[in-house]
């Protein structure tokens, strides 16, 4: 019978412990999961950038001693313990997006599905945390359906190349340099080829290598920083670059400018949209999100109250199990006592009815005796409820004899 109250998450995130201890912890991930696996029913480790949540199905005393032999003990200060519906909840609010360093974000929904698929995989699950995660990614999915909290890119590479597609009519056919090949410098590149088609891109960088690597992704071209001196006029230059200055003859040279290094590695222009632009506009948008939040957390209360639902009817289930094994082992002792009978030389009418009224008092006997002490106890709605679905069930039988 699962209960949601065996149900704990021991989460780390980076509004809390910073990025780099997260990634401290993610190469624990090992670890952990040797040391939970003997203390628990199940378990599933949710590790990414931003978090890394441990999420069991067992006694939380031992899962939390299991985890004290892994972790520093300077990380325990930084743990966040949410058990039931609580657990579920913070879930849901995370695959929902609503816990991201970005609001609405997408990626999350996916980590959190490959995390719960690997571990179920592997056979760590339990039919609990299998109905949690299941009911995490439906809201999380309902989320993004139902509301606009997803709706509008808000990363500021994404941004970048938004303001200018805006700004020049789109970026298909265009010729197009970035400067800088770091994360910024790549997502420009890759947020600029999943929506466009450039006709020529140029990717400088200190590390050609890295230039390389970011251009690869659209087939552009990838040149050292020493040769943007040498830059052919193009359409839109976006900058993504520390501790440098990109000079003013070679910005003249684009139509557009993008500048989203901070500080600003271009001087201000008429053709430079510069960083403070940029966070204006992916402000705007975040804002637009929050709007939906109070949408989104509805969403995830109707999900819970699901899961709390199909919870009730797993007990339910669960006693329906042990009712019929019962029932079947009193019909394996009425036949040993029928075929005794018979032997002896029983009327086997009157053989078939001791066994049938034996069987009968022996199965409804826990039933009644349950019903009586509901009785006393206050919880007459259930003597009503059974007692109204035999009722029901008597007079169809009187009615097919007639």
């Amino acid at each position: 019978m699962a209960s949601i109250d065996s149900l704990t998450v021991f989460a780390v995130r980076h509004s809390r412990a910073g990025e780099r201890l997260v990634g401290e912890l993610a190469r624990l991930e090992g670890e952990v999961e040797a040391a939970l696996r003997p203390a628990v029913r199940g378990l599933v480790i949710l590790s990414t950038c931003n978090r890394f949540e441990v999420y069991v199905d067992g006694e939380v005393d031992s899962a939390r001693a299991a985890l004290a032999e892994v972790l520093p003990g300077s990380v325990w200060r930084m743990v966040e313990v949410m058990r039931g519906f609580n657990a579920a909840r913070h879930l849901m609010e995370v695959a929902a997006g609503l816990d991201s360093a970005i609001l609405g974000e997408h990626e999350i929904l996916g980590q959190v599905r490959r995390a719960w698929l690997q571990y179920k995989s592997r056979g760590l699950t339990t039919w609990l945390l299998d109905q949690v995660f299941h009911r995490a990614m439906v809201a999380g999915r309902r989320v993004r359906s139902e509301t606009g909290i997803s709706r509008g890119r808000v990363g500021y590479p994404e941004v970048a190349v938004d303001v200018a597609a805006e700004r020049l009519g789109g970026l298909d056919g265009a010729v197009v340099a970035v400067v800088g090949a770091g994360e910024a410098g790549r997502g420009i590149v890759l947020s600029l080829c999943d929506r466009f088609k450039p006709s020529k891109l140029i990717v400088y960088n200190r590390s050609v290598e890295k230039a390389r690597q970011a251009a690869d992704a659209c087939g552009g071209e990838a040149r050292p920083l020493s040769d943007l001196e040498s830059m052919p006029s193009v359409d839109v230059l976006f900058v993504a670059v520390t501790g440098f200055k990109v000079p003013g003859s070679v910005a003249s040279r684009a139509r557009l400018v993008v500048d989203i290094s901070n500080p600003p590695a271009v001087d201000p222009s008429a053709n430079v949209i510069g960083f403070e632009e940029v966070t204006r506009v992916a402000r705007a948008r975040i804002e637009e999100r929050r709007k939906w939040v109070p949408a989104a957390r509805r969403i995830i209360e109707e999900e819970l109250g699901v899961l709390a639902m199909l919870l009730e009817r797993s007990r339910g289930d669960a006693a329906a199990s042990i009712i019929m094994r019962y029932a079947y082992s009193l019909v394996d002792d009425e036949v040993r006592a029928t075929i005794r009978n018979l032997e002896r030389g029983v009327d086997p009418e009157e053989a078939l009815r001791v066994a049938l009224q034996s069987y009968a008092r022996k199965v409804l006997h826990p039933l009644l005796s349950a019903l009586r002490k509901a009785s006393t106890d206050g919880r007459g709605e259930l003597v009503e409820l059974v007692s109204s679905e035999y009722a029901r069930r008597l007079v169809r039988l009187e009615e097919a004899r007639v």
